[in-house]
């Protein structure tokens, strides 16, 4: 079950954060070979498995896993322009460190 935690106005230590917000027991490795079989099927599955996986994990069962254009024009005109013009930095300053961080190879992709 998920918590809320509101924790503003207070000024805590690294401890106190610790203490209001613990962290998972399960180490990276355990998780790895918990979700390797779940990777494995989004990576190589088709559309039909990851509609199971949706209802699977989400409980629901979508007629397709492609959104349709007229939601993503609507999400578009409704989003904050200050929030897309951040976004749209932040895509080009990643898309550039991609570039330049890359193989050749993989950059011609890019």
């Amino acid at each position: 079950m998920i918590r809320t935690v509101d924790l503003r106005g207070r000024s805590l230590s690294k401890a106190q954060y610790n203490a209001e917000l613990p962290r998972a027991t399960l180490n990276v490795a355990e998780a790895m070979v918990l979700i390797e079989p779940i990777l494995e099927r989004v990576k190589n599955g088709t559309q039909a498995d990851l509609i199971a996986l949706a209802q699977e994990f989400d409980g629901v069962t979508p007629p397709s896993i492609r959104v349709p254009q007229s939601a993503l024009d609507a999400a578009l005109s409704q989003l904050d322009p200050a929030i897309r013009t951040a976004l749209e930095l932040s895509f080009r300053v990643l898309l550039k460190f991609t570039r330049t961080n890359s193989e050749p190879a993989q950059r011609q992709l890019l």
